[in-house]
């Protein structure tokens, strides 16, 4: 714990949050330019709306363990990826879009591969990448799939670019640290963002 608190981890948390900001704004800068705004229909907006303190803590407190456990925890051999498998198969089931079950499948077959009988090196950085694509697939449930019909690829990609950005900063935040880090520079990055999205009335 006194690592985790200590002024060298601090820096190297707010380092990289300042990154992934200065990254965020920049694709805000772009979306404005090429005219690419957010569907309408944000779930994750809407339930907001509707449970405010419920969902505060969703976003602040529940989602960056939940996510990290998922994506995050079985990039390191231990004893708890089943953690990770668990949620999992509950987002494959719950998803609505059916490339997001494929990665998610692959995801899991490639988790239980990893942790229980590869030693390959091939095989770990296969893992390493879909953890980061599961990761942004699953922030396509955020929208219904009729939102992005008038949407092509690049206007799709620079919209989940920052959650693609995110995902390779707590990647590496996990590969060169600690589980315990991922959780608090996503805590504070969802806190960050949501502050900003209530300043400026989403």
């Amino acid at each position: 714990m006194s690592e985790i608190l200590n002024r060298k981890n601090f820096i190297y948390i707010f380092k990289h949050l300042i990154s992934v900001l200065i990254f965020v704004l920049g694709i805000e800068v772009l979306k404005y330019l090429f005219n690419v705004f957010e569907p309408e229909s944000n779930r994750v907006k809407d339930e907001f709306i509707s449970n405010f303190i419920f969902s505060f803590f969703g976003v602040i407190v529940l989602s960056p363990i939940i996510e990290e456990m998922v994506f995050r925890l079985p990039l390191k051999k231990n004893g708890l990826y089943l953690i990770s498998v668990f949620f999992s198969l509950i987002f494959l089931i719950s998803s609505s879009y059916l490339f997001v079950k494929i990665i998610l499948s692959l995801f899991v077959g490639n988790t239980i591969f990893h942790q229980s009988y590869s030693k390959s090196v091939l095989v770990y950085w296969i893992l390493v990448g879909l953890s980061i694509f599961a990761f942004v697939s699953i922030h396509f449930e955020n929208f219904d799939s009729n939102d992005f019909k008038n949407l092509d690829f690049i206007n799709i990609s620079i919209l989940f670019l920052p959650h693609l950005f995110l995902a390779v900063i707590l990647t590496k935040i996990r590969l060169q640290t600690c589980f315990t880090n991922a959780v608090v520079f996503h805590s504070l990055y969802n806190l960050i963002i949501l502050s900003l999205a209530l300043l400026f009335n989403f």
